[in-house]
């Protein structure tokens, strides 16, 4: 037997079942293993449901999910963006519940005093712009909201695989 092929240990996908190499399996928190194929392909679908957290896909009951570091390693360079923006708005979300305004052009932080404002001006001197702080867009004064939202994507299929 080859010696390589001695030291080499093979782990099976908790999905598919095939065996891998040890380094190509990726590992939710709990230690549960892998392949980037099967990961990969659970991850597409949910960011096009817009979710940026990945649950582990073991049938055990599970409920850890996949490190920033572990996910890093099996998303598609396609889909990088769209998991890092909605990453981003779910922090934003985050902090406009704790009553912080995140200016949309600078990205200046900023208490808000008055929840029921429907526009912020940033406070940033640099900066002086006016958003709206229900769409996230620049003021729209005697507009809906509709339409307006940073998260819309256009046609997903040519973002993920």
């Amino acid at each position: 037997m080859n010696r390589i092929a001695e030291l080499t240990k093979t782990f099976e996908c908790g999905c598919c079942y095939c065996e891998y190499d040890e380094t190509m399996l990726i590992k939710c928190r709990a230690g549960h293993k892998f392949c980037r194929t099967c990961i990969r392909s659970a991850s597409s679908a949910l960011l096009v449901q817009q979710k940026y957290k990945f649950p582990c896909c073991s049938t055990d009951g599970c409920t850890e999910f996949f490190s920033q570091a572990e996910t890093r390693k099996f998303i598609h360079p396609k889909s990088l963006g769209l998991w890092l923006e909605l990453q981003d708005e779910a922090s934003i979300q985050q902090l406009q519940k704790d009553g912080v305004d995140v200016c949309c052009f600078c990205g200046n932080r900023q208490h808000c005093y008055d929840q029921n404002t429907e526009f912020m001006i940033c406070n940033n001197t640099y900066c002086g712009g006016s958003m709206c702080r229900k769409c996230r867009e620049e003021e729209h004064r005697g507009k809906t909201c509709a339409g307006m939202s940073p998260l819309i994507i256009s046609n997903l299929r040519n973002i993920l695989i």
